[in-house]
């Protein structure tokens, strides 16, 4: 008997340990990733008052004029971007910081008011402030102005609340706030967000989102597949926050536009007094039976019962599965060189590259670390910023290091093998393979790259909503600024032993003792045994310098043929980000976007694998009844020449690498990274060839 997935329901189990947030009706949201991509501070439609005092020495290089505000500047955290306003002030002052929104109009009476409060507290680490106690309260005040008038005075409390802050290291936390906003249908009013408190760090705000009622749903199904002729069943569990009473919640599910089942789902979802988070678990019996092989385009529509509520609605397919693929997995990482963690993660993703290489039955791991400036200054963060943010927005992200696993997972710690080891075991339905990657010999800032990728579907599709997306890379990043000091708190440790112990003892899932050997050059014995690591001894590499043609990708042909081939190109410049073009790499991702972007096939190809413009894999053409030759022969510079001829070594700089007599041939084995140039002389002749190693 034939078989099918259902892709929605594929969706549903793939994210079982994180909630899946519906389209639920927003009619006003600010998260402040556009305004740090061209200011420090909040643009002028926002207004912000402060109390007028000092700072103190720690916070200046953040808060450049206190006194004359504008008192919230615009601050990255891996995950978010937000507006943060301090609390520390000379002479413990206390915070009295508004920041006021720009004028929002009210559509509708039953209005919820959602936005994360994040606090930032760096005291304790840094010891220039020792804190008097371990633990801080950060309070906050939501105001409204009905008016839309701009003064203190306009506004009333909508509510006051704290969140905690750990004083004796620096940490960063965020809580999602969700608070009941009604009677202003059809006026205009402002919104204000209050810092008070003392001596606390900083707290912030962000995903500000203006709407009807917060929706969301995990799955608790247990199978993703269902047979032709059997009856398919639905299983989920809801969160929904309403600002009103609302005793049920109306599910009505559609194949191919029409109605097959409709139920409604009694419970207490909402309240004007309580209005508490209501946890509910939905279960739709014999949804749909399907009867033949034919696609099905499925959709969910939930709406809340109350007057005005609009649907809430999630769309997925169901397909018959042909074929399927070994699954890569693309470890994208959370990173920074300010980040005394983030050796871990260096660690990690080594151990990922020598252990999952990948063959014909099995995935490999595929490395991206993506730096982000949020504890500091890191200039390998420019140019990535917003692919940190939608990544870690996507995630779930909380701080560095961390890691998402084909955009499939939770954020975790890079170190969770246990989740490379569960889903390279999985099959996918989707494979990709980078068939050629074309780029200029001597390629420069600006310089095109063209990439081409095949893909397979391993189901027929009329509606197959993927795209492809490409990663460039740099690797062997040898940098030549202070300001890329790694910190490293794994110095502290004696042996890498001791990390690995003392991290299983904090709980850390999926760590495996085969990273252990990984560790061993961040501690007190080790080779980079120093806090921070001068920017001399240290060499990164997988490190992401742009995501092309964007996050989301570019969207490919929705119909398919199992296991039929389609091939696409992207062509994109390489940024002035990249530091060495010899050092290249680049990485495709197909993304399912019916399942929130997840990573369904990918590949990667490094530059010994180019074809670079003017020559052939790597090597500049020379004539074939030439008598002289040069090529890389498994990492040895091999040349091939007549008796008394001269081989010279150059980096792409033109630095004299070395100079070796030819004796008819010749092979070195010296370690060559990247391209170089060989000058091959005699009396006859000169002969110049480019070889990657």
């Amino acid at each position: 008997m034939k078989k099918i997935i259902l892709s929605l329901a594929a969706c549903l189990v793939s994210i079982i340990a994180s909630a899946y947030t519906l389209e639920t009706p927003v009619v006003w949201t600010e998260n402040f990733y556009k305004m740090g991509d061209g200011s420090n501070y909040p643009s002028s439609d926002w207004i912000t008052y402060g109390n007028g005092a000092d700072v103190n020495d720690l916070e200046k290089f953040m808060f450049e004029n206190p006194k004359d505000g504008p008192y919230f500047v615009i601050f990255d955290q891996g995950s978010q971007s937000m507006a943060m306003a301090t609390t520390d002030f000379v002479g413990n002052v206390p915070a009295d910081q508004w920041l006021v929104s720009p004028e929002v109009e009210i559509p509708y009476d039953n209005m919820t008011l959602a936005l994360d409060v994040c606090t930032y507290t760096f005291k304790g680490q840094l010891g220039v402030y020792p804190p008097t106690a371990s633990s801080g309260v950060n309070p906050y005040r939501i105001m409204i102005s009905e008016s839309g008038g701009v003064e203190k005075s306009d506004f009333k409390e909508i509510f006051s609340g704290s969140v905690n802050s750990d004083l004796t290291k620096e940490t960063f936390e965020s809580y999602e706030r969700v608070f009941n906003v009604n009677g202003y249908k059809g006026k205009k009013v402002r919104f204000a967000f209050v810092v008070t408190g003392s001596n606390n760090g900083m707290t912030g705000f962000t995903n500000i989102r203006l709407g009807q009622y917060t929706f969301a749903v995990t799955s608790d199904m247990n199978s993703p597949y269902a047979e032709v002729g059997k009856p398919i069943s639905i299983d989920f569990n809801t969160r929904m926050k309403a600002p009103v009473p609302t005793p049920y919640l109306n599910c009505e599910v559609y194949i191919n536009d029409e109605k097959v089942k409709e139920q409604k789902i009694k419970s207490a979802f909402g309240s004007v007094t309580s209005y508490k988070t209501v946890l509910k678990r939905i279960q739709m019996e014999n949804v749909y039976t399907p009867e033949s092989d034919d696609p099905i385009v499925y959709k969910l529509v939930v709406t809340p019962d109350f007057e005005g509520a609009i649907p809430s609605v999630i769309e997925g397919g169901i397909v018959f599965q042909k074929v399927t693929y070994p699954s890569n997995v693309v470890v994208e990482e959370f990173t920074g060189s300010q980040c005394g963690w983030c050796p871990r993660g260096i660690s990690a993703l080594e151990y990922y590259h020598d252990t999952y290489k990948g063959s014909e039955n099995q995935g490999k791991t595929i490395n991206i670390g993506i730096h982000s400036s949020a504890l500091g200054t890191d200039p390998m963060a420019t140019g990535v910023e917003r692919y940190l943010s939608a990544l870690a927005e996507l995630g779930g992200a909380k701080g560095l290091p961390g890691a998402i696993f084909n955009r499939s997972s939770n954020y975790t710690d890079p170190t969770n093998a246990g989740e490379v080891d569960r889903q390279i075991a999985l099959p996918s339905n989707n494979t990709a393979k980078i068939l050629k990657v074309e780029m200029p010999e001597n390629a420069q800032v600006g310089d095109k790259i063209k990439v081409t990728v095949e893909v397979k579907n391993g189901y027929d599709a009329q509606r197959n909503n993927i795209a492809l997306a490409i990663v460039l890379l740099e690797n062997n990043i040898q940098v030549n600024s202070s300001l890329y000091n790694q910190k490293n708190y794994l110095n502290t440790y004696p042996s890498a032993q001791d990390v690995y112990d003392a991290m299983k003892k904090e709980g850390f899932g999926g760590l495996t003792e085969a990273m252990i050997p990984y560790f061993a050059k961040f501690v007190s014995t080790g080779e980079f045994n120093t806090d921070p690591i001068p920017y001399s001894k240290m060499i990164y590499q997988h490190v992401a310098r742009g995501i092309f043609p964007s996050f989301s990708g570019e969207t490919l042909n929705p119909e398919w043929v199992a296991d039929v081939a389609q091939n696409y190109t992207l062509e994109f410049a390489i940024p002035s980000n990249v530091l060495k073009t010899e050092n290249l790499e680049v990485v495709a991702l197909v993304l399912n976007n019916d399942t929130r972007g997840r990573i369904v096939a990918s590949d990667n190809m490094g530059i010994e694998n180019f074809t670079l413009e003017g020559g052939s894999d790597g090597v500049e053409s020379i004539a074939n009844d030439s008598d002289i030759k040069v090529s890389n022969e498994s990492g040895e510079l091999s040349v091939i020449a007549p008796a008394g001829s001269v081989a010279e070594v150059y980096s792409l700089d033109g630095m004299l690498l070395g100079t070796y007599n030819v004796d008819g041939a010749l092979k070195v084995k010296d370690n060559y990274q990247g391209v170089v140039v060989v000058k091959v002389i005699n009396s006859n002749e000169t002969k110049t060839a480019k070889v990657i190693f």
